[in-house]
């Protein structure tokens, strides 16, 4: 669904709401000091700003933190999905804008993600990931894992959007990079499933499902290109194949999530499934004209299958959804 917001009443509201900036980290302190330089200068200098540092193994970012007035969290166990929850429980403002460290948020990128909050529906805002710089030999590459720019036009998707579900799980609304959030959901809901995401057992969708789970509950999910956060990915196919096959994993095992959790909507699981399997052939990367192989076939389905243990353990070991 595509459409314009009204900009006078979200620029009035926008101004009445409170926000804290999120940004989980782990052992990435020269990152993190650049993400917080990004956010110092391109925001509102009344935003809090919040640092969750997810049980490092190194260094804590305390010192990283404090250069830049931001709140600093320590968290003891690991997950994406966990520090977010623990910013939630350590938050009152009325919106979390949540940042990946290795990403730098352009100048203004938080005003048209509030702005979409002057709609009470709403409870999610994404905006643009972009890479650092255009590469051309790489950007088909990225966007085969959902690595992709969403593009230039607004779009609200809920339940009455007819494709809602595959687009909410399988991706088309938005990014973790990139997310911002109404604090009041998380009274219906249990917030990111701690299963989920970098440092948790599957190592990624944990956006993807708090998309669906949004959207199921009644509410609006919007997409702002207007809002631009430009991500670190990947420059060669070296650093991105194990990035790759973690993403596959990660698939193979919400697929399995959505099978087993989901049954109302195990036809449209089912659908999915059986269009990602038609695609076992090596993923290629084409530079100077030649194709070459990144992945073989063979990885992708040893992925896959890993990415179906993965989830099973989980089960196996009781591990909790949310963060209440």
């Amino acid at each position: 669904m595509i459409s314009e917001p009204k900009e006078s009443s979200q620029n009035s509201v926008s101004a009445m709401l409170t926000c804290s900036v999120v940004v989980c980290t782990r052992d990435r302190p020269q990152a993190l000091d650049e993400c917080l330089a990004a956010i110092s200068t391109g925001t509102n200098s009344a935003t809090d700003v919040i640092v969750v540092d997810s049980a490092p193994k190194y260094a804590r970012a305390e010192q990283v933190a404090s250069r830049w007035g931001a709140r600093y969290i320590f968290e003891s166990h690991p997950g994406v999905s966990r520090a977010r929850n623990r910013a939630l429980s350590e938050s009152t403002s009325d919106i979390l804008a949540f940042v990946d460290d290795d990403a730098i948020p352009e100048s203004g990128w938080l005003d048209p993600l509030l702005a979409e909050f002057a709609d009470p529906e709403v409870a999610i805002a994404t905006g643009r990931v972009l890479p650092p710089d255009a590469d051309s030999d790489m950007l088909p590459v990225y966007a085969w894992f959902g690595i992709m720019d969403l593009g230039p036009e607004r779009r609200v998707f809920d339940r009455t959007v007819q494709n809602w579900y595959e687009l909410t799980n399988f991706g088309g609304i938005g990014l973790g990079a990139n997310v911002t959030i109404r604090r009041s959901v998380f009274d219906h809901w249990k917030g990111f499933d701690e299963r989920l995401g970098a440092g948790a057992p599957i190592p990624g969708h944990e956006e993807l499902k708090a998309f669906f789970e949004l959207v199921e509950r009644g509410y609006r999910v919007v997409y702002t290109p207007h809002s631009v956060v430009r991500h670190a990915f990947p420059r060669s196919p070296k650093q991105l194949r194990p990035r790759a096959l973690r993403s596959i994993e990660a698939s193979a095992a919400y697929l399995v999530l959505l099978l087993c959790e989901q049954p109302a909507h195990r036809k449209e699981t089912w659908g999915y499934i059986k269009s990602k399997l038609k695609r076992v052939s090596p993923i290629y990367h084409r530079g100077t004209g030649k194709g070459q192989a990144l992945i073989p076939g063979y990885r992708v389905m040893i992925a896959r299958l890993k990415g179906v243990s993965l989830y099973f353990a989980t089960r196996l070991s009781g591990q909790g959804v949310g963060g209440h």
